[in-house]
């Protein structure tokens, strides 16, 4: 297995993806913090801290893993017109260009 430097790019940031969604999830509960300080209520004021938490949590998880998911579709695309290219030249070398024929020898 060939092992890029792309590939260990991506698999760091599958890696780091609990310590992403735990930053944001930390961001989003110091602004639910923010916001349940002009609450009366203590009860409210640690609902809005818990909300702000999950939401930034699953917020943060979630665009995380859409990027890496979207770096991954790119690098098939990559790979599936490279892949067309290098055959198109082997067939170039190998028969001056011609198409195969796909129809049945018999």
């Amino acid at each position: 297995m060939i092992f890029t430097t792309r590939r260990l790019i991506r698999s760091i940031g599958w890696l780091l993806t609990p310590f992403a969604a735990g930053a944001v999830s930390f961001l989003g509960a110091w602004i639910g913090a923010r916001a349940g300080r002009v609450v009366e209520s203590p009860k409210w004021a640690l609902a809005l801290l818990v909300v702000g938490a999950a939401l930034g949590a699953f917020a943060g998880a979630g665009v995380w893993v859409w990027g890496l998911r979207r770096a991954w579709h790119s690098e098939l695309r990559m790979r599936r017109e490279r892949l067309t290219r290098d055959r198109a030249r082997r067939r170039e070398r190998e028969g001056g260009g011609e198409q195969p024929s796909h129809k049945g020898t018999s």
